[in-house]
């Protein structure tokens, strides 16, 4: 009866690599977004919906996983820098730039929200206005490359929704899994804000800087595949909600 062996046991049976060698090469390095329900530290782990969806994609392929976490606006300079050999990222023309898209973790809707006070709408009635908008963030070339309008950078949503309390903005931009979030935690007592309008969508996604290996980001975009069309990445979206 033929024996099968693991890809464990055959990178141990491996006499000519040091297991120091095979322990690095076996490793991947992966930046995530620090903020709720993306990610967050408790304690020295990093734990949330990105990094529940990382950790499965290792276990599928038998990958030691090393994750950091950071705002978005480090996030999107680790693979330029070098920093890391991959990122969880919105999809858009400056990642495609800077590295290879792996794979969509999952879909975003952009949502812009304002005061009820002070409603805003639409797009075109962004014009003029002051808005609240992640470092680094790219949603779409409507907002993004509009020249129209004021952009006011912010750290994450919660500091995007005090500012605009306190009228430091007159609109704040997000997805819908942060603002929720933020909307939840903002403790903004007496603060009416309008309904949040729809301006677009897009994915967040691993991307795999230029130099990693073809033959292990193949291996990274087929095991996010199966989890995809199996329902896995969509219940720990669940889980988090």
């Amino acid at each position: 009866m033929p024996v099968r062996l693991s890809r464990r046991d055959l990178l141990l049976a491996a006499p000519a690599l040091p297991l120091r060698a095979l322990a690095q090469a076996e490793e991947l390095r992966v930046m995530v977004n620090d903020v709720r329900p993306y990610s967050h530290r408790e304690g020295q782990q990093i734990l949330g919906m990105h990094p529940d969806m990382l950790q499965e994609m290792a276990q599928l392929e038998g990958l030691r996983l090393r994750l950091s976490s950071a705002p978005y606006a480090r996030v999107k300079r680790a693979l330029l820098d070098e920093a890391v050999d991959a990122v969880v990222a919105l999809t858009g023309p400056d990642l495609d730039s800077q590295g290879t898209l792996v794979h969509p973790l999952h879909p975003v809707r952009y949502l812009v929200i304002s005061l009820q006070a002070r409603p805003i709408q639409s797009l075109a009635a962004l014009r003029g206005k002051r808005l609240g908008m992640a470092r680094g963030a790219y949603y779409n070339a409507a907002i993004n490359d509009n020249p129209e309008v004021q952009f006011v950078p912010i750290t994450e949503p919660f500091q995007g929704l005090r500012m605009l309390a306190l009228e430091r903005v007159d609109a704040v931009v997000s997805t819908d899994f942060l603002l929720a979030q933020a909307l939840r935690q903002a403790r903004l007592e007496g603060v009416q804000f309008a309904p949040p309008f729809d301006a677009g969508g897009g994915a967040y996604a691993l991307y795999a800087r230029p130099q990693l290996p073809r033959e292990l980001i193949e291996r990274l975009r087929a095991a996010l595949a199966r989890l995809q069309a199996n329902g896995r990445l969509a219940s720990i979206i669940r889980a988090h909600l």
